[in-house]
Parts: C-alpha cells; sequence; structure tokens
C-alpha cells in the first residue's frame, strides 16, 4: 500500500527528511473555496504537469462535496488529455450521496417552500457562494432534469445515478469515486467509472465494511481500491490540524471558517489511536493506496523545519514496516451477494443507526436483511459521545467478507469457499457448492465456514484480518473498545483490554507491531493482551 501525499514541494521536503518510503503517489488539491473555474485553473498547472512527468500514481483531490461547487467548465478539455495517463487514477468525486442530497434539500428550502420557481434566473445569487447556503454538487444544470421528489428509492437511486452519469460524462469516465455511508462501488464500476476509495474515519459506522465494499466491487470488475482516511470526530467535533494554515483554506481568513465546524486543531478530530488501527487494517485489507484528506496538516508542525507530529510518528512506522514486508493480500473466504443492479448500501443504516437510508427515504428489503445479517456477522456498536469502537468493531468476521452483486460471474463467485446471497432467487440459482441466504441460522454457518478456511483461528472480543505475504502468513488483531477522544482528550478504559488467542501453525513468529502484547507463544497458539484500542500484527511461516 503507498502513501498519496500531498503534492507539495514545502510538504514533500519533510516527507524526504524524516526517511519516509519514496514509493509514494501524489495527491493534488482542488478546492471550491477558490472560484476559479477548473479548467481556467489546471489547464497550465506546473503541480499536474510535475505529477504527469514523475511516473507516480496521482489524483485530484476532487471536483465536488464537502466543499462549495466550482465551476467546471473546462474539466472535459483537461480529462482528454489525463485519459491515457497509466498513473492517473481520476477526478475524486466526493461523497456523491451526501452532496447531492444536501443540494436537494437546499433546492427545496430555497425555492420550492418558498414558492420561488426553480430556474437559472434565481439560481443565479448561489453560484460562486463560498459562504452558506453554497451548492456543494453542482450547479443549475446538473439539478434542473434531476430534481424530483425522493420518497422512494426508486427515486433516490434514479437522481444518485443521474448525478454520477453525469460527472462520468464531464471527465470522460475519469472519475475517482470517494463514499463513506453510500457504498455504491459496484454502481461506480457499472457506470463508467474508474475508480473507487472508501472514506473511512471517526464519523462514519463500519469501516471494515466499507473496505469489503470497495475490495468486493474490485474483485469484481478486476480494480484496485483504495482508502481515504478523514481525521474529523472526537467530541466536539473538529478535525485534526497541527499547523495554523490549511491547503483546502487557501485565502487569509477562510481558516477560520472553521470555527463553526468544531474547529480545527492538533488536539482536535480523532484519535490517533484509531488513525494508527485504519491504516494497519487498511493495508491488510489489501487497500493499494492511502490518502488523507486533511494529512497535510498533521504531518509537521511546519513545513520550514518540519517537526513530526504523533500523526506523522504513526505513518513513518507504518510506511517502514510495510515497506519492509511488501504486497499483501487479504485471505477472503466468504461473498455477501447484493440483488443485480443495487444501487449500493447505507452503512449507517446497516449498522442500526439511520432509521431512513441515505437519511431520505424508507429502507428497502435488501437494507433490512443486511441490517439482521450484520448484526450477528459485524458486531455493530452503537453511538456514544467521543468514543469509536462504532467504526472499527470487534467482529472476527469483517475483515473476511467481500460484498459482490449479482451480476459477478461465476468466475468471481468460484473464488469463494461461501456465498451469502441477499437474493433468494439468484442464491436458487447460482452455481456454488455453499450458497446461503443472510438469516441468522446462514449467519453462524458463515461463520464457522470462515473459521475453517482461514490459516489460524482466532478467539476474543476483537477485531481480526489475516493476509499473505509472499511467503508470510499476516495476522492482525485488534482491540476497538475503550478509546475515548472528549475535549481534545484521549483517554482509554483500563476495562476494556482484551485477550486474544491465535491457534494454527505458529512456527517462526514475528512480530511486525505490537510485540510488547505477545504473552504466550508456542507451535501451536500465541496469545495477546491487548490495551483499549491497541493492536497486534504477527508474521508466521506458511504451513
Amino acid at each position: 500500500m503507498f502513501i498519496l501525499h500531498y503534492a507539495d514541494p514545502r510538504f514533500l521536503a519533510g516527507v524526504s527528511k524524516h526517511g519516509f518510503p519514496a514509493e509514494h503517489g501524489l495527491r493534488l488539491h482542488n478546492t471550491g473555496y477558490m472560484k476559479t473555474p477548473f479548467g481556467e485553473r489546471w489547464r497550465d498547472s506546473p503541480v499536474l504537469q510535475s505529477a504527469r512527468k514523475s511516473g507516480r500514481p496521482y489524483f485530484i483531490d476532487r471536483l465536488t462535496g464537502g466543499m462549495p461547487f466550482q465551476s467546471l467548465d473546462g474539466l472535459t478539455d483537461i480529462a482528454r488529455t489525463l485519459k491515457n495517463d497509466a498513473h492517473f487514477l481520476g477526478f475524486q468525486v466526493h461523497e456523491w450521496d451526501n452532496c447531492p442530497f444536501h443540494d436537494y434539500r437546499l433546492i427545496k428550502k430555497e425555492f420550492f417552500d418558498k414558492d420561488i420557481p426553480f430556474t437559472e434566473a434565481n439560481f443565479a445569487k448561489y453560484v460562486g457562494l463560498t459562504l452558506r447556503p453554497y451548492f456543494e454538487g453542482g450547479d443549475y444544470a446538473t439539478y434542473r432534469d434531476l430534481y424530483t421528489p425522493l420518497n422512494t428509492m426508486k427515486n433516490a437511486k434514479r437522481y444518485l445515478e443521474g448525478y454520477f452519469s453525469r460527472m462520468v460524462e464531464l471527465t470522460e469516465g475519469q472519475v475517482l469515486s470517494v463514499n463513506g455511508y453510500g457504498q455504491f462501488p459496484h454502481t461506480v464500476f457499472r457506470l463508467g467509472g474508474k475508480n473507487n476509495m472508501a472514506e473511512i474515519g471517526n464519523q462514519v459506522y463500519q469501516s471494515a465494511f466499507q473496505i469489503s465494499c470497495v475490495r468486493g466491487a474490485g474483485r469484481e470488475y478486476g480494480k484496485p481500491f483504495g482508502v481515504y482516511y478523514e481525521t474529523w470526530g472526537g467530541s466536539p467535533f473538529s478535525c485534526t490540524c497541527a499547523t495554523s494554515f490549511s491547503p483546502w483554506l487557501p485565502e487569509e481568513g477562510q481558516f477560520k471558517l472553521f470555527d463553526e465546524f468544531g474547529g480545527a486543531s492538533v488536539q482536535g478530530g480523532s484519535s490517533r489511536s484509531l488513525q494508527r488501527r485504519l491504516v494497519y487494517f487498511s493495508w491488510l485489507s489489501g487497500s493499494q493506496w492511502w490518502a488523507d484528506e486533511w494529512g497535510a496538516e498533521n504531518y509537521f508542525f511546519d513545513w520550514d523545519q518540519h517537526p513530526l507530529t504523533e500523526y506523522g510518528n504513526i505513518m513513518l512506522a507504518f510506511t517502514t514496516i510495510a515497506q519492509r514486508v511488501g504486497p499483501v493480500t487479504p485471505i477472503v473466504p466468504a461473498a455477501l451477494v447484493l440483488p443485480p443492479d443495487t444501487l449500493g448500501l447505507d452503512v449507517g443504516y446497516v449498522a442500526g443507526t439511520r432509521r431512513l437510508v441515505f437519511d431520505a427515504v424508507e429502507p428497502d428489503p435488501c437494507h433490512n436483511l443486511v441490517r439482521d445479517w450484520a448484526k450477528e456477522m459485524l458486531a455493530p456498536r452503537p453511538w456514544r459521545k467521543g468514543g469509536d469502537d462504532y467504526n472499527l468493531t470487534p467482529s472476527l468476521w469483517a475483515g473476511a467478507i467481500d460484498v459482490l452483486s449479482a451480476d459477478a460471474s461465476p468466475e468471481v463467485l468460484s473464488r469463494y469457499d461461501v456465498t451469502m446471497f441477499v437474493d433468494e432467487n439468484h442464491r436458487a440459482k447460482a452455481d456454488h457448492p455453499k450458497k446461503l441466504g443472510v438469516d441468522i441460522e446462514s449467519a453462524h454457518e458463515s461463520q464457522s465456514i470462515i473459521r475453517q478456511r482461514l490459516p489460524f483461528r482466532v478467539d476474543g472480543e476483537v477485531g481480526c484480518v489475516q493476509a499473505h505475504s509472499s511467503d508470510r502468513v499476516l495476522v492482525g488483531v485488534f482491540n476497538n473498545l475503550g478509546v475515548m477522544k472528549l475535549d481534545g482528550k484521549e483517554t482509554l478504559d483500563p476495562q476494556s483490554a482484551r485477550t486474544a488467542t491465535i491457534t494454527g501453525p505458529c512456527t517462526d513468529l514475528i512480530p511486525l507491531y505490537g510485540e510488547q502484547h505477545v504473552r504466550q507463544r508456542n507451535n501451536n497458539s500465541v496469545t495477546v493482551e491487548l490495551p483499549p484500542g491497541d493492536l497486534a500484527v504477527l508474521s508466521f511461516a506458511r504451513a
């Protein structure tokens, strides 16, 4: 897994100074807080020209979402110049469930609820705004033919697919999709998108299941996947930021705007414990790349002397280990198979924290079935102020499942030891020796099969993911309990320490991370005692 570092020479100087691996990619900022149309900004950009010449993987972060909408005039011309560049991962389209729904609610509030005609002339006063109320995902032309009352899943599907198709058209198919709550990775490829990332972090539930979605879609379509780590979280809600500036806020004074979100400081955001667990979990789960949403602000306290923060030290330690081990392949014996042509899944609803799907429409049968299944397979945890155990959960199975669609080929389905079908009709038609449903009984049978097919048995109230390296088996064990981030302070509940036992051919043990937690070891088992929020990554010789 390589890191996509922020493509600023001042930042990259610190990366080089501290000995981060040279094999990294580049993340190019595009922000709606600048009013320059997209084409005008990037057509002759030296940053883009340098990235293209570097031979490194790179992407442009972002077109839409989480910021004021920027005119996309000239985007298609830029896309045509990058279309055949094998190193270009795409133009990031960010949260294309949240931002179109945000804009839908804004249109309803500002136009229809006030009996103001939704016309281009009336929309004009919102063009170019960088203070709320602003549109995040599009302009009048974007929504003119898309807007419709979103009172059913069918309408929501039409609305979101129409929105994404427009982005695919504007970019000549060069869309790098990034979503958190709404996981639509199969739809991304079905509609002509290029790549997928899962947006993981404290805000979103079930990060392991998000990775299951993008990894499964990637395997179904023969594509890699990545993750996008956002540092927002904690209580009060805030963002980790070690510097007094941010590339997202290029104009003087804009940084102060983030006070309305709870502030941005080195003490803000989610816990460093969660950051550490997520980067190791993503790597062992097969992610090909990692990008930080606000990472450039977090590695160093300044960009002159580059003193490392705790955030930066975590990433340096991780990248050093990952470089030494080399590529890894996750061991995934099970697949959850969604009905064909499914838009996607709302992981918040699946985790049991939302009444409506996408916070907008009543759930369909697929969501209700997957929600019941998740209670047995994903160990969902309730939200609590300042906590993060609802993110990575103490599930032994979450790291061993891919999410596929029923459109997957028999060749893809045959890679799995057990397939769990949401739709009974497609289960009946499937040519697979182990095809189960998603009821409780089938969930228990699935757990038994997964346990038999993994190289090592892990017991304990912990998260787990197993992977192959070139000649080793890696076992990651994660204690996802007991971490609180309140008022800028990270506290650990000692009552949440957990013991895990790894049973199997435990010969030639090499602890890659967490050696201090190993308590007992022999050729058949290893016991680890994990403090709250900690992890261990153990490497064994292949049997």
